[in-house]
């Protein structure tokens, strides 16, 4: 399944093979949750 097609059975409800999820690092989110936000990386 492609991006693209994952994204769209996402939104579908048409059960994707997996959860089209990205993260996105930013100064901000690691100003407010520090450690944590670097052990989820």
């Amino acid at each position: 399944m492609t991006k693209r097609e994952r994204v769209e059975a996402a939104f579908l409800f048409n059960k994707p093979d997996k959860v089209p999820l990205q993260y996105h690092p930013s100064l901000r989110g690691y100003f407010e949750h520090g450690e944590a936000l670097r052990e989820l990386f």
